[in-house]
């Protein structure tokens, strides 16, 4: 306890205006022995608080990248989606108008099934035959290879 009370004076007077009375305090309050009484500066261990606020910034830089990493991923795979789908594959059927069926005009219960989409409601995406991508695969990778084979200045690999 006695240490503790010392050093907690020598860190909150820690100027030389006010070590010398600090000194006085303890010496006189508390009768140090001379061992203490050298008052070197010892190293005191961070609190836990301090840790965890170090570990927080961090974390907080780690996290926004990662923030910023999946954003710019999720655009990247926004733009590769097909235009008229947006990835979906199927579109709605033009002649029911996605319902599946197609009303009968001269009874009102009666209904047939589309033979557009066969009574499904979507049809396969004309755009990107089903893919939902905007372009095929293999036009993305002879896409990749030719952007490797500028950058390196080699041939590709395929």
């Amino acid at each position: 306890m006695h240490r503790f009370s010392c050093l907690t004076f020598l860190l909150c007077f820690s100027t030389t205006k006010y070590k010398r009375i600090a000194k006085e305090y303890c010496h006189s309050f508390y009768k140090c022995s001379m061992a203490h009484r050298s008052w070197s500066l010892t190293m005191i261990p961070p609190t836990v608080n301090e840790v965890a606020s170090a570990l927080a910034g961090g974390t907080v830089g780690v996290m926004g990248t990662l923030l910023v990493l999946e954003v710019i991923r999720q655009r990247i795979e926004e733009m590769r989606q097909c235009p008229y789908c947006r990835g979906l594959r199927k579109l709605p059927c033009g002649l029911c108008f996605g319902m599946g069926f197609i009303p009968d005009v001269s009874c009102v219960s009666c209904k047939s099934d589309c033979e557009n989409c066969g009574g499904e409601g979507s049809v396969i995406c004309c755009h990107c035959d089903g893919s939902g991508r905007y372009l095929p695969v293999e036009y993305e990778r002879a896409l990749f290879w030719q952007g490797e084979e500028e950058w390196n200045h080699t041939p590709p690999y395929l």
